[in-house]
């Protein structure tokens, strides 16, 4: 159901109903370090390198972290210049229509905004939470 969800429906149905299958609160977090350790092999590159956990009494999807080695950038996925326009609004390298989608859902947004204000200082996060020029 989910990959219909994320391959067949429009984006305000996307937006309506993924939190019907992902914990968001939980995909917000895992977001924040995967993009903090600009993790380029996993999820944020070419989509390996991760588990979904179905838990049984929500019945909503969490991602699990596996296989971190090449956290730190180590992965390099595209020039230089590209790994460095990387932002916490497009912190992925390669074409994911599942993060496309995802990262324009409000309530991943807020919840992932959320999570960074929350773990990092704030004279840190100025400059990585400010919104993109286009925006």
């Amino acid at each position: 159901m989910l990959t219909r969800l994320v391959s067949g429906a429009t984006d305000a149905q996307f937006a309506a109903r993924v939190s019907e299958f992902l914990d968001l609160e939980e995909t917000a977090r895992y977001l924040a370090v995967v993009v903090f350790l600009s993790d380029l092999d996993g999820l944020l590159g070419p989509g390996q390198n991760y588990y979904l956990y179905l838990d049984p009494r929500t019945q909503k999807f969490s991602f699990i972290a596996w296989d971190q080695d090449h956290s730190f950038g180590q992965f390099f996925r595209g020039s230089q210049s590209a790994r460095e326009q990387l932002s916490i609004h497009h912190p992925w390298s390669e074409s994911s229509r599942f993060l496309d989608r995802l990262f324009r859902v409000d309530a991943l947004c807020g919840e992932l905004l959320g999570v960074v204000e929350q773990t990092f200082e704030p004279r840190h996060t100025s400059v990585w939470l400010r919104p993109p020029a286009d925006a």
